[in-house]
This record gives C-alpha cells, structure tokens and sequence, in this order.
C-alpha cells in the first residue's frame, strides 16, 4: 500500500524502568513434557587442565553433540541450538524416565550409542579415563534417560540402560555420561572450546531396578573421588535468556539502504551511524563505519542528497494529555529536524534528540527497543513548559546479552493513549513512569511506490543537478557508475531510458540499453519524489510511445529494398558524400550523391532489457554488384570481390538523425563497453580516403553520417484474375513451354497450331494476404498457368522454380490464406524464404505507370537470354514488360488433339471422336478421377472443378479448366 506522509508524523512513547532478568535451576521433579532447558555440567574436575567450569550441550553442525564452555548467547539461533525439549513418561516401576530433543534440530535426539568398552576410573588416572572410554556419538535411538541425584555434588547424574549381548530380558549394564578435557587437547566447535563427552562406565547391575541403577552410578564415583563433578548435570530454563537484551551494532543489522519500522512515522529511512557526546552535544556522521558503532541517526529519504539533511528528531513540541493521566505526562511526536541547522553543532543537547541506540532481546530477533540520547522533560518554569536534556542512563547493556536496569527518568520508545485514540507518542514522568507501556518495535518493509511497469526517464531533484536527467554513458567513469547528468534525454537512446519491472520489494529498475540494475529500489521520498537511498531523490517522467528493435543502431527496415549514400557530418560543409575518388577507392566529394550502397544483413544481435533491442550489421555491394571492402592499405574500395578486408559495419545512433558507422556493435555492461576498442569509420583529411580508426570509451570526435535514400520504388498493384505479360514495345509473352519452362513467344502464323491467345493466359493471385506486413507494403504476387480453386486451393503451375538455363513453372497447391506451396511432384511443402522465388511484385521501370519488371522475393529480375527466361541480380538487365488483363482461357472452348477433340464443360469433360479409346483424367495433384474406354463417337465424363489433366490413348495429354 502506497502510504502518504502526513505533516505531523506520528509519535512515540518514552517510558521507564524495565526489571532486570535473573537465571535460576530448575530441578527435575518439577520437569514438565514440554519445558525448555539448558542442560549443564559443572564438572571442575582434579585440576583446570582437564575441565575448567561449566559446559553446555551444544547440537553441532553435522547432526553431533558437544559440550561447549561460555556459548553465544546473543541470537536466539545460538540459544536454540543450545536448548533442548523435555518430554517427560513414567517407567513401570512408577519412576520419571525422560528423553531430550534439541529445539534448534528437531530430528536430533540427546542419545548415545551403546559402550564397547569399561572405563578405567582408578588411581585418579585421567589419561586413563580418557584413553578407556567411548567418545560420544550420537545415535538414533529413542534413549530414555535415568535422572537421579549426584551423590558427591548438588547436580544430577545423566545414565541409561543398555541391554547386554547375551539377550537376557534384564538391563545389565549401566552408562552414565559426563565431560571430560584431556590436558590441553581442547575440541572446538565454531572457534568455542568445548570438550568430549564420555561415557563414564560399563558396569554390572546387582538389580534391573532403579535402586540398582543408582547403586552402580554411586560404584562410578566412588571408585575416584576427584573424578564426581564430571559427571554431575544441572538444568536450567531458557525463558532467562531468551529475554536478556543486547546492544545493535552497525554490522548486525543487516539492513537494506532504506528502511522502515513498525513505529508509526518512523517509515523509509536510512540508518546512519554517528558519533554523540553526551556532554557537550557534538554530533557527527561516521563516514567509515567499522560496524561496531551503536548510536544512529534516521535520514528520511526524502532528505538524501540534499546539502543540509534534516533527521527525524524527538519533537519538542507537546500535547497535553493530563486530562486522561498525570498531569506531568505529556505526548511528544516524531518529527524531521526543524530546530537544528548546524550539522556539527557543539554544545546543544537537542542534537541528541536525533540520536538512538538500539537493544533487542536475544529471543526476539527481529524486535528493536529505540532509546534516545535526549529527552524532552516536562519543566512548568519553562517559556514553552519543557527542556531538553540527557536521557538518564547509558542504553548500553554491561555485558553481552545481560540485564539492563533502567535509571528513574530514562526514556525508550512505547505506547500510550491520547483520547481515545491509540498512539505511538512520547511519554515522560518526572520521577517514574506513569503511563505508557514498553513495545518492542521492528525495522519492517519500506513503504514501496506504486509505480507501473513501464519505461521510464529519472530527473534529478538535488540541489546540484537538479531538473537534470542520469543516464548511462559511454563518456562516464567508474567512479560515478558510468552515469552522467545531462539537460535533455531521448527514448530513441536506450541509455537515456530506465526499465521499471515488478513491484514492492520485488521491482527491478534496469537501464534499457544494458540490463543493469538503476541501484537497489525504489523507495517513496514524499509526493511524487522517489529514492534508491544512495543516489539523488528524483522525479520519474513516463514514456509513453516506445520502440523496440533498432533503436540505438539503425536497422534498415527491408534492406532489400534499401539503396542510400553516406553523408558527411563533420562541420566542414554540407552536402559531403562517401563516393569513389580514384582506382575505386572510397572519399568524400561535395554534391556527389552518385554511390549507392545495397545493403545485406551480416549478423543480428538481441540486446538489453528481455533482448527487446536489435543491433545489426551490415555488408554492402553497389548496382553493378561489386562489394565495399577494404585493400591492404585500410582504405575503403569498390571491387568485385570482398577479398581478405571485409568491410562491415552498423550504424549507431549518435542523436539528431545521424549515426557513427561502427565495425562492431557493443552490447555488454557500461564497464565492459567502456573497455572495448570500437572501430569507427571516419574520413582521412589529408589523402582523402575513408578507414576505420580505433576508439574507447566516449565517441566523441568520429565521424558522424547520414542515410539519405533515393525515392523507394512505386509498385504495380493488380486484382486476382488472368493477364499476359506482354514485353515492352513487342508482342512477346510469358507462357509455358512444353517442358515446363518459362519463355516468351507470340501469336504467329506458323506457331498458331501451338500457341494461340489462351496460351498466354496467366492468373495472377495475391501472394500476401496483408499488404501491411510485407516490407514497404509492397505487394506480391503468384504467377500461375492454368490455375483453378477447388474448394479453398489454389492449384496449378506456379512460375519460380529454377533450372540451369531457365525458370520453371512447377504444379503446386496453395492453401488459401497461407503462402505455402505444396509441390505435386514432391509433395513438399515450401514455406517462408523457400517460397520467395515463388512471390514475385511488379516495380515500374521509370514513375508510377507503363512498363514494369518481375522481381522475386529474393530481389532477383526475369530476363530473357536464347528465348529462355533467366534471372539476374541487376536492374539494368531486366527485361521491361507490361501486365495486361486478358480473357479467361478454356471456357467451354474446344481443345484439338489431332482429330480427337476434348471440350471442358461445366462439372464435366466431353471428348469427340475417341471412341474405342482408353481415356483417364486426372487433377493438377495427379489424382485419377476418371479411367474408362470411351464406347461412343462423342462422350462427356464427370470432372471435378478446376485443371484437370486428359490423356487420351494414342494422343498426346492436354489440360483443360472445368468450371
């Protein structure tokens, strides 16, 4: 939830005294399945060198146990490893058995596996003692545990049964465990001493019954009187403990920039460690923390990066809540620091009211107790009835974790009511707390901004570079993140532009060109004012209308349709343009526009925020088909082949419509970019030839050019239906031969008995259903003889297959609304680049009417070489032609094959003269849809719609259309 800041934050309470924590046994009579214990050994043993004081059972990282002197008691995570749950049965002789489970470790059990040896306990040997017994390991079993007074001490004795080998239904063997330090050889468990855990005997049982045992634990310790403490245990709650408080450090609160707290008022904020004099008032920053600092001060994040900060502060003014408590109670809020104007004032105490040391208690980890280093007293003698004075006592606990006695008067932050309404306020008493009761806060989620997902620019708000953008930049350093502040910004520069993404604690802000992350979050700084909390406080400004693809390099939309010169931009003149100079080597001349560049894709590399960015390089050939490229030299040329220099280059946006023609593109981090050598393309000055010239970093200073593209070409547009294509200027037209091939022939006298006007008859379909995705929406074309629909196919012969010396008409199917062929010798279905020879558009040879070419998909012209029709790369080869409507062929029109005649009808197919002859028709997919002998001189058989192939016996096969 977006939370607003009102203009009085809410406040806190200041309460007294807190008791302190006291640590006492617990015997196991009292025991209860369920209660929490510390399980201790004050074993001191002969000397100090073989134990020194008490040890805890500790659960150790691999699933182990060991006893461990002084533990850490600060964190609740050390407290439950050291702590362990009763559970409490009775046995059937009506005695307490009991069994341990570790808190932290729930799986782990307090249980041993059996002995293998008895221990040597006599002549006070303690080598002995420790070479003859068992280290302990731990086990899975569920071991029920025998707990009976120490004979020699105040503690407890730890022992189990254990079940002799030869199987007797009676225990027969007791072990008890204890601690045990061999001299120095002192084991350690995460940089603590400990000890080993043994079991301290095997021996005979004289009963099975709890006397017995007792009687065989007592053989134990008087068997060396020096040796009975190790052996004795006490128990202890870990309620103490878990309640004791310790003082915060700097380095363990892992906090992240900004944060926010439960305390009402007290939201996103940066905590900053400070020094505070309780006695002269001086206040200062640290600006290298250790981590050992314990006094903080609140920045809002509203106040980041600005000259003079303001903190939040206890507020010194007051509201009078006497009518509901005592009247020397008084309600004080938080507020930002509105008195303080000298940052390093020396000598005020209200300095103080903008600093706190924090205390948690060890078993409520995530809780904090924010105590003040001033406080605002009650003082009826005062102009504004109060003063500013020290916080009584020092809010820092005497030993790590311990009690902390509250001084009469000292304050921390609380609860209390004004009203009826429930408040977090500052609450103060002149001798003792009258109201108000202690709430452990803690630091929570920051109020996080509720800002779309989108694209976004970040102005700055800072005094120094306020209403100025930050941007990524090629010309920043390390030292401030490779980011600039600049006046003016682009979405059409991928560095300029940020990327917002998820929400809450979960957004990401990332810079669109390299995916790297802004800083950490977002975080609200106050109305429409955001903060990553190290940076600047900004304002963000949508982008409403954003491109994708080539934004920052130039992507030639369609390059096969693109032709363009390079201008100059260097501000030496205009009109400058790359052009050939002398023996096809590449300069610069005024007004010479002459050299047109065709480009071809080389390599397309994704980039940026969900690689939603395109950088493209290209190669580049000229009309006449010879390549730029580069000789021995380095200098740019046009020559027939690449050679061993090609050249290669994308074009990267350098602002304003111009570009930096780059040999690579860069599409890592601003700190690899930074680093990497980018060849530019620039002008020789002195010798007048283009070459690449290295550069690092900032661009500044390369060449700069422009795409200036001649008129794109007009294209003729016609409906579905029949036409010829006629050569300009003759009578020659487009036709099938008799081998499939496309050639151009025309009506004549002695070519009428092969050719005559439906020969010349071609249907031409809509190749692209949606002009609009085609490049340049130019339109496109199949060129087909005999075609026909049957249901939603096209089918026929469609032109675009290519041989050695000729191009093909080859029968196909097409799917309507697709632009797949389906080719009937094969069956193979072409799509996507495979049916461009296939789709062919019509460009006007000069203006937008008369004569056109036939271009394929694949930019490639028809000509005619030997009657044959070929394909060239070259515009100037084409053969020009006019497409002209015609009527449709073979309708109901006879068709001679010699003196059999075959006439298409509608549904139908009549054959003349054929009678005794074996007749079979098929579709354009060769399907038969007929086989019979005709039995009369004049015969008509079914057929379906469309082309239909027939062949009669002794005749040669003849296509006709069936309506």
């Amino acid at each position: 939830m977006n939370k607003k800041f009102s203009t009085l934050l809410a406040s806190v309470l200041l309460v007294g005294s807190v008791g302190a924590f006291a640590q006492t046994g617990v015997a196991p009579a009292t025991f209860k399945t369920g209660d929490v214990l510390f399980l201790k050994n004050e074993g001191k043993g002969a000397t100090s060198d073989h134990v020194q004081g008490t040890t805890y059972l500790k659960v150790t990282k691999d699933g182990g146990i060991l006893p461990v002197f002084e533990p850490d008691f600060t964190t609740k995570a050390n407290i439950d490893s050291l702590s362990w749950i009763v559970t409490v049965t009775e046995n059937a002789g009506s005695k307490k058995d009991y069994s341990f489970v570790n808190v932290a470790n729930k799986n782990l059990k307090l249980s041993f596996n059996a002995p293998t040896k008895s221990a040597e306990v006599s002549a006070n040997s303690w080598q002995d003692l420790h070479n003859t017994t068992d280290s302990a390991k731990v086990s899975t079993a569920d071991r029920k545990w025998s707990i009976d007074p120490n004979a020699n001490s105040n503690g407890y004795s730890l022992s189990y049964t254990f079940q002799g080998k030869d199987g007797l239904t009676v225990a027969d063997s007791i072990v008890a465990i204890g601690v045990f330090r061999n001299g120095n050889a002192t084991p350690t468990l995460d940089g603590v001493d400990g000890a080993y855990m043994v079991r301290i005997a095997k021996t005979e049982l004289t009963a099975a019954t709890n006397d017995g045992i007792k009687v065989a634990v007592k053989k134990i310790e008087d068997a060396d009187t020096s040796c009975s403490d190790y052996t004795s245990w006490s128990f202890e709650s870990t309620e103490d403990a878990l309640k004791k408080l310790v003082n915060i450090k700097y380095s363990e609160l892992n906090l992240p920039v900004i944060q926010s707290t439960n305390v009402p008022g007290l939201a996103n904020f940066q905590v900053v460690p400070v020094t505070y004099d309780t006695n002269t008032g001086a206040w200062d920053k640290v600006e290298n923390p250790t981590g050992d600092e314990i006094m903080f001060s609140f920045l809002p994040a509203s106040q980041i990066g600005l000259e003079n900060p303001e903190y939040f502060t206890i507020d010194t003014a007051r509201y009078d809540i006497a009518g509901v408590h005592q009247d020397d109670v008084y309600a004080y809020g938080l507020d930002t620091d509105t008195i303080i104007t000298d940052a390093t004032a020396i000598g005020s105490l209200k300095n103080g009211l903008r600093v706190f040391s924090l205390m948690r208690e060890v078993g409520r980890e995530d809780s904090v107790i924010f105590r003040p280093a001033s406080i605002v007293e009650y003082d009826g003698a005062a102009t504004y009835k109060y003063a500013v004075k020290t916080n009584p006592g020092t809010g820092i606990v005497s030993q790590v974790p311990g009690t902390y006695s509250y001084t009469t008067g000292e304050a921390v932050l609380g609860t209390a009511k004004l009203e009826d309404t429930e408040l977090v306020s500052t609450v103060f008493a002149q001798s003792s707390r009258k109201e108000g009761k202690l709430a452990p806060y803690a630091f929570e989620a920051p109020v996080y901004p509720e800002i779309a997902e989108g694209y976004y620019f970040f102005q700055s708000t800072n005094k120094v570079t306020a209403d100025k953008y930050i941007v990524n930049s090629l010309c920043g350093t390390a030292t401030n993140n490779y980011r600039e502040f600049v006046d003016e910004v682009s979405a059409d520069n991928s560095y300029n532009v940020w990327v917002v993404e998820g929400e809450g604690k979960d957004m990401t802000i990332k810079n669109r060109y390299t995916g790297e992350d802004f800083s950490l979050i977002l975080f609200e700084a106050g109305e429409g004012l955001y903060t990553t909390g190290k940076l600047d406080t900004f304002k963000i400004e949508a982008i409403e209308d954003i491109k994708k693809g080539g934004v920052d390099y130039y992507q030639i939309e369609a390059p096969e349709y693109k032709k363009f010169a390079l201008s100059l931009v260097n501000g030496i003149g205009e009109n400058i343009y790359v052009t050939t100079v002398a023996d096809s080597v590449l300069g610069v001349k005024v007004d010479d526009a002459s050299l047109l560049l065709y480009p071809t894709v080389k390599e397309t590399k994704k980039y940026g925020v969900n690689d939603e960015l395109v950088a493209e390089t290209y190669t580049f050939k000229t009309k006449d088909g010879k390549v730029l490229t580069r000789n021995a030299k380095g200098q740019l040329i046009i020559d027939e082949e690449e050679g061993a220099y090609p050249v290669i280059f994308a074009f990267k946006n350098a602002g304003n419509g111009e570009y930096f023609a780059v040999y690579n593109v860069l599409t890592g981090t601003m700190a690899s970019q930074t680093a990497e050598t980018v060849w530019y393309l620039n002008a020789q000055a002195t010798d007048n030839y283009m070459q690449y010239v290295s550069g690092v970093g900032c661009p500044e200073g390369q060449d700069r050019f422009t795409l200036e593209a001649p008129a794109a070409p007009k294209y003729l547009t016609v409906a579905p239906g029949h036409y010829t294509i006629k050569t300009d200027g003759r009578e020659d037209m487009l036709t099938m031969g008799a081998d499939s091939a496309a050639i151009f022939r025309r009506i004549t006298s002695d070519l009428k008995s092969d050719y005559n006007k439906e020969s010349f008859a071609l249907w031409i379909d809509t190749a692209k259903f949606d002009a609009g995705e085609t490049p340049l929406n130019v339109p496109t074309y199949f060129i087909m003889k005999g075609a026909a629909y049957e249901e939603d196919t096209l089918a026929g012969n469609f032109l675009g297959a290519y041989r050695t010396d000729s191009v093909m008409f080859v029968e196909a199917k097409r799917v309507a609304t697709k632009d797949t062929l389906v080719i009937a010798s094969t069956e193979k279905a072409l799509k996507n680049d495979a049916v461009k020879p296939y789709q062919f558009k019509f460009p006007f040879v000069d203006g937008e009417e008369g004569a056109v070419y036939v271009q394929n998909e694949n930019n490639k012209y028809l000509r005619i070489i030997n009657e044959y029709v070929t394909l060239t790369d070259k515009e100037e080869e084409a053969i020009a032609v006019n497409v002209v409507t015609t009527d449709t062929p073979t309708d109901n029109e006879e068709i001679a094959t010699s003196e059999v005649t075959v006439i298409a009808q509608d549904g139908a197919v009549r054959i003349a003269n054929a009678d005794g002859k074996k007749v079979v028709i098929t579709n354009i997919l060769g399907q038969t849809v007929a086989n019979t002998v005709i039995t009369s001189s004049d015969a008509t058989i079914a057929a379906p719609q469309g082309v239909v192939v027939v062949a009669v016996e002794g005749e040669e096969a003849v296509k006709a259309i069936v309506k």
